[in-house]
Order: structure tokens, then C-alpha cells, then sequence
């Protein structure tokens, strides 16, 4: 979620991952009214992406280089390796 402020008045933007998530989320926040590719309401604003925004990195992302890996060029997974905790 996002805020935008205009003219004195907070704005909240939410993006949502799909349309029908948004229309969802806008009739919860009161009076949804539709625009070209975003839904306004009475103190927000809700638009909409297509697919996933994020995504986490794979396990063999964090791992070293010089660990072992599989027949589909994965990296073992090997007790010693774990947990995986990421760097900041």
C-alpha cells in the first residue's frame, strides 16, 4: 500500500495482484467506482498487475558455488547447508 497526497486529503493506493482481487479489496473500502485500469474509492485508490509482482530466490541461490549438484544440474541439498537464512 502506497499514499499519495493531494489537495490536503491522503490517498491510499493498493495494488492488487489481479483484477478480481482489486474489486474485492474496492468494495470493502465503500463507493467503488470504475476507471480505465483502476477502481477509485472514497480515500483510496485500487489498480492491478497481471501475474506475481515477487518472487523468492530459489534455494540454490543461496547457496555456494562449490556444492555438489544433481543430474539436472540442481545443488544437493545436504544437511550442513541448512537452515538457509539469506543475507540482508
Amino acid at each position: 500500500m502506497y499514499a499519495l497526497r493531494s489537495e490536503n486529503t491522503l490517498t491510499r493506493l493498493f495494488i492488487a495482484e489481479k483484477p478480481s482481487v482489486a474489486r474485492a479489496l474496492a468494495v470493502e473500502l465503500k463507493n467503488p467506482r470504475s476507471a480505465e485500469g483502476h477502481i477509485v474509492c472514497d480515500t483510496a485508490i485500487v489498480t492491478w498487475c497481471f501475474g506475481h509482482m515477487l518472487e523468492q530466490a530459489q534455494p540454490d541461490d543461496y547457496l555456494p558455488q562449490d556444492i555438489p549438484t544433481n543430474g539436472k544440474g540442481r545443488k544437493v541439498w545436504r544437511a550442513e547447508d541448512l537452515p538457509i537464512i539469506p543475507v540482508k
